[in-house]
């Protein structure tokens, strides 16, 4: 009797753009089924869409970027 093989990962994974995120989550879909091929077990997938693609509002950058300049210096 062949014994069962089970693994469970969780993560996170966070992008810029919904490309990137598209790209990131099927890399790591395939380096799951790697590494459980390599064992010679199945692997079952599942992600789980969470929060949208991180992206800063361009005026609070510019604002940050001006009152940090101001504070630290530019060459910081």
């Amino acid at each position: 009797m062949k014994e069962s093989l089970f693994s469970k990962c969780h993560g996170t994974i966070r992008t810029l753009t919904p490309e990137s995120r598209k790209s990131s989550v099927e890399a790591v879909r395939r380096l799951a089924e790697r590494i459980a091929e390599g064992f010679g077990a199945r692997t079952e997938f599942v992600h789980n869409e969470g929060y949208p693609v991180t992206s800063n509002h361009e005026d609070a950058v510019a604002r940050f970027m001006k009152v940090a300049t101001q504070v630290v210096g530019a060459e910081n």
